[in-house]
């Protein structure tokens, strides 16, 4: 679990797990399993944070991703584009490689700007 402070001193704590990776494909489509790769979209990075904090960020008050991306704030994105590519690269080891998971297409692949940092 990673923990990200945004623009406002709010803490959150992003954890990818099956049930992110669960709730993200019932509400994008987008299974993360065939889809994750050495480098994906800042977006995709941001919406994963999003399912990760998803009741959090609803209690307190923000109502959707885009009212809570809002209150992340411009310097803090690339902050949290790091916690949850630390949190991908647990979840999914072979996303530390520069090759896609089996199963993706590389050559449709997105080349993103959100590179998965190896520890």
């Amino acid at each position: 679990m990673a923990k990200f402070t945004d623009a406002n001193g709010l803490d959150w704590h992003i954890s990818i797990d099956l049930g992110t990776v669960y709730r993200y494909k019932q509400e994008t489509g987008i299974d993360l399993f065939k889809a994750v790769t050495a480098e994906m979209p800042a977006s995709t990075l941001w919406e994963l944070a999003y399912f990760a904090v998803k009741a959090e960020a609803k209690q307190r008050g923000f109502v959707d991703i885009a009212a809570w991306l809002s209150g992340i704030g411009k310097r803090s994105a690339i902050p949290l584009s790091e916690c949850v590519a630390g949190e991908i690269a647990d979840f999914f080891p072979e996303a530390k490689s520069s090759e896609a998971l089996p199963g993706s297409d590389p050559q449709t692949g997105d080349p993103g700007v959100g590179k998965i940092a190896s520890d």
